[in-house]
């Protein structure tokens, strides 16, 4: 009698360890129910029943694919913004081209005779206007184009930022060569000489002409030094 009451006692107790998942019996719970780390890599690795806080490895801030978002999208922002500075650039060349083109065709205008004006020479013979302007081979903007092609800023007065528009005179005769260059606005010694030494060395140009005839005109444009 005692001994099957042992054994009814041993069967209960094993019954109670396996409903509460003690001793080596076996339990439902699987390492796929259990939660999921992100190794340093980024990618996720199943979690393994820790032994202490020890074995614990915590991996502070965002995965890396977070990182090479961000990279990409600060490259496309430089790239955006390079873009950005190119169009303004070229914008402001252009501003400034056409405010030199401006100020040449203002400048450089040909001395056209009005119906109220009649060309009349002075005691030298020379025309302040004529009925045909003399004309430099290509038009203005092809004197701008020259002009910047050809001056040479001194070296010691752009050293010491000196600059300004010098205002030079001179005829273009009969036979289109440019003679009598004179500055008739000054502005530095240094420049004054290289804006005559730029005038002298012009190529000839379409003369001007009354009635049909070649005959000198006084033209005056400005040289522009900018240090």
């Amino acid at each position: 009698m005692k001994k099957k009451y042992y054994t009814v006692a041993n069967l209960l107790l094993s019954s109670l360890i396996s409903m509460l998942g003690l001793g080596s019996c076996k339990t439902s719970s699987k390492v796929d129910n259990l939660p999921k780390l992100i190794s340093e890599d980024g990618t996720v690795i199943k979690a393994k029943k820790l032994r202490s806080p020890k074995d614990i490895k915590v991996v502070y801030g965002p995965p890396p694919s977070y990182y090479e978002e961000e990279a990409r999208r600060e490259a496309e922002r430089e790239k955006e913004y390079a873009f950005e500075q190119e169009r303004l650039r070229k914008e402001q060349e252009a501003r400034e081209r056409k405010k030199r083109e401006e100020e040449m065709k203002v400048v450089y205008g040909p001395p056209v005779a009005r119906n109220w004006q009649r060309p009349m020479p002075d005691t030298e013979g020379i025309y302040d206007i004529g009925e045909t302007a003399p004309q430099f081979p290509g038009g203005p903007n092809a004197l701008v184009a020259w002009i910047e092609k050809n001056i040479q800023y001194p070296k010691k007065a752009r050293e010491e930022g000196i600059g300004g528009r010098v205002i030079v005179n001179f005829i273009i005769r009969p036979d289109g060569s440019v003679d009598g260059a004179m500055v008739v606005r000054r502005v530095d010694p240094q420049l004054d000489a290289e804006a005559l030494r730029l005038v002298k060395s012009m190529p000839k140009w379409t003369p001007g002409q009354v009635k049909g005839e070649n005959v000198p005109v006084r033209y005056t444009i400005p040289i522009n030094f900018k240090p």
